[in-house]
């Protein structure tokens, strides 16, 4: 009976450090309960729930193992295991333990969600799918859900015209949402938070996402009509906001906007970097105040108001939920997005967009929603990638010295149906190409990729490689040896196009109708360099190919990329340009 006091008191002590905040706490009192009665699933259950809050995973995985060792039914368990590795991108078992927890608990409901999402990420669009509906009909309130199921699209497409029918049926019934949203409002406060990232993957269908944009956004409530706060005469420090989920190690947005940070003037402004449940990086650590925001649209909302900014400033918007929400609030009297996501937000509340007279087209404007604010230069300050210490031979990744290795290391969601007939041509007329893709996300996303491959370029799909994801030395010394690089159409690289020029790696570009896919485009107009820029979809074959056949072409256009690349790193002149574009803005007010 004592033992039973305590064990409730324990519990009960770890449930309130919680609720405070204090994981730490809270894992010392599971931590205790564990030991004092070892055989109670619950026990490691709950330290396994505080682990996870602490990210700690591996510790976390052996207590919910061990849970479900004493008791193999344990749904919830099951449930959180699940969860674990999803985020461990172990999808196998992740399936297999919310499979089990359904079986298990046929009503639960964030068990169908979530395998409904990790089987969308898979690319089994379908099954996804019949799983949001099965959640949808155990609880039909969640706002967020109907967004999801609505706008649910496949990851890789087997065809231009696969492309045009789930277009089609997301603005369908995207029209039906909004007939909906007119009888019974979407509320914030019942809106699930994954509900904003579904729309991310309707940038690489290669069309003009502006009208789409805008209506997927008039679903959710914005505080459009709320009134600026009046500006005094600016007399002190400019306060501004940078806001991302991704200013950490290694991701595009980290290393594209770094450096903004780092050197935007103190001077002028008084500096705030929101991110979101992540611990900013110690080397981008300067003189400013970071506020790491909870996943709660009205508590982050709070949050950032409390700052009283001038300028909130978002490098991306449309690539998760949480920053996607607050983008419908007026947070700050200007409000601006930026090509961390290289699309028009669709979003009334957010003023300007800020882009690069070398990105877009003459009719860029009308591809944007909000004011476009073209740089003369890029608004980027990208410090100069390092040879890696340590390069592997081709041999490393099943190449020989014989293959012309034709490099396209895009993520596998930018291969654009259109961009086969491309690759087909390239290697029917060079029996010796290797055409090498990289696959850092889902290898589920290989077969369907390559399923497309055999119909449309059937006589040379024995010419590809997908490789799987590599460390960061393995990828810089693959971009150094490969003979030449394809850049996607539609949608182009970033931070890999800027690691690849700085390695001198030759890199052929067709500039497309909209900013995506005009990125390095606008590199080698920064570099002046046109050698690598087509003309056209035959342009591009035939530079790919003298590039890929011809060493002394290949060479000369190497040594031309690294005497000019030097134009495109630590560029201090982008953190100037963009100061003053604030300035001007911030006083037409």
């Amino acid at each position: 009976m004592q033992q039973l006091q305590q064990l409730e008191a324990l519990y009960n002590l770890g449930v309130i450090a919680y609720q405070k905040g204090q994981y730490d706490i809270a894992v010392s009192y599971f931590q205790q309960a564990v030991a004092l009665t070892p055989n109670e699933p619950k026990c490691y259950y709950n330290l396994a729930t505080m682990l996870i809050r602490q990210n700690q995973q591996e510790e976390a995985l052996e207590h919910l193992q061990k849970a479900l060792e004493i008791d193999p039914n344990y749904a919830d368990a099951h449930y959180n295991l699940a969860c674990l590795y999803k985020l461990r991108f172990d999808w196998d078992k992740a399936i297999a333990h919310f499979e089990k927890a359904i079986a298990l608990k046929p009503n639960n409901y964030k068990a169908y969600c979530h395998l409904a999402e990790t089987l969308l990420d898979l690319n089994m669009t379908e099954a996804g799918i019949a799983n949001y509906e099965k959640a949808l009909a155990i609880d039909d309130s969640d706002d967020g859900l109907k967004i999801k199921l609505a706008t649910a699209v496949p990851r890789i497409y087997q065809s231009a015209g696969d492309i045009q029918l789930w277009r089609n049926r997301a603005i369908h019934n995207i029209n039906n949402l909004r007939a909906d949203c007119q009888k019974h409002p979407f509320q914030f406060k019942k809106l699930s938070l994954a509900a904003g990232t579904t729309h991310f993957y309707w940038a690489y269908q290669g069309l003009d996402d502006k009208v789409l944009q805008q209506s997927f956004s008039r679903l959710f409530p914005a505080d459009k009509n709320q009134s600026r706060r009046i500006l005094l005469p600016l007399t002190g420090k400019i306060k501004i906001g940078f806001i991302s989920s991704y200013f950490t190690d290694g991701h595009t947005i980290h290393k594209v906007f770094a450096g903004i940070l780092d050197h935007l003037s103190r001077e002028k402004f008084d500096v705030t970097v929101f991110t979101i449940q992540s611990a900013i990086l110690p080397e981008i650590r300067l003189p400013y105040s970071h506020i790491d925001l909870v996943e709660d649209v009205q508590k982050a909302c709070t949050a950032i108001q409390a700052e009283n900014l001038d300028i909130l400033f978002y490098t991306d918007i449309g690539m998760d939920s949480l920053t996607w929400f607050l983008a419908h609030y007026r947070l700050a009297p200007l409000q601006f997005a930026t090509w961390g996501h290289p699309v028009t937000t669709g979003v009334e509340t957010i003023d300007y967009y800020i882009s690069s007279r070398l990105f877009e087209p003459e009719d860029a404007q009308s591809h944007y929603s909000e004011k476009l604010i073209l740089m003369e230069t890029i608004p980027a300050y990208f410090y100069r990638p390092q040879k890696p210490e340590i390069t592997y031979p081709r041999g490393h990744f099943g190449l020989s010295k014989q293959d012309h290795v034709y490099l396209c290391p895009q993520s596998l969601f930018k291969f654009h149906p259109d961009f086969d007939s491309i690759l087909c041509q390239i290697l029917e007329q060079d029996p010796q190409g290797k055409l090498v893709l990289v696959n850092a996300l889902h290898s589920a996303w290989n077969q369907p990729l390559m399923r497309r491959f055999e119909t449309t370029m059937p006589n040379v799909v024995q010419q590809i490689r997908i490789l799987d994801k590599l460390s960061h030395p393995e990828f810089l010394s693959l971009v150094s040896m490969a003979d030449v690089m394809l850049d996607t159409i539609h949608f182009n690289g970033g931070r890999s196009t800027y690691e690849s020029l700085a390695m001198g790696a030759p890199l052929v570009t067709l500039p497309s109708s909209f900013m995506r896919g005009r990125m390095t485009y606008g590199l080698y107009r920064k570099m002046n360099m046109a050698e690598c820029i087509a003309k056209s979809t035959e342009d591009y074959i035939q530079i790919a190919l003298k590039l890929g056949t011809q060493p002394k072409f290949q060479k000369s256009i190497r040594e031309k990329i690294i005497v000019a690349n030097h134009v495109l790193y630590e560029d201090i002149a982008a953190v100037r340009e963009l100061e003053s574009i604030l300035f001007q803005t911030i006083r037409s007010l």
